[in-house]
């Protein structure tokens, strides 16, 4: 009987330490995320917004956008508004096994 608590009270120690290494690691990595908030060598999340943004535009073409992610009428100027692309039409042709 005497054995059987050593074993427990062995269990007990071991689970503790797991558990306080646990925390250790919990709190170096909050304080590590902390400090990539509070980092004023970062770019501005609206920055980086606008460098994405720019580099779409630039892939994609020019298209004035506004603030609200709406494209500007101007820019739509020659399409077709009331065409709308069906299914059909989007999906790619069958492969053939020839």
């Amino acid at each position: 009987m005497e054995r059987r608590r050593e074993e427990l009270e062995k269990k007990r120690k071991k689970l503790e330490e797991l558990r306080r290494a646990r925390e250790e690691r919990i709190g170096a990595a909050a304080s590590a995320a902390s400090a990539l908030l509070v980092n004023p060598e970062a770019p501005a999340r609206g920055t980086a917004r606008r460098e994405i943004d720019d580099l779409v535009a630039s892939l994609v073409g020019e298209r004035a956008v506004t603030p609200t992610g709406a494209t500007d009428a101007s820019s739509d100027a020659g399409s077709d508004k009331g065409v709308s692309a069906s299914p059909a039409i989007m999906s790619p042709p069958p492969y053939s096994t020839v």
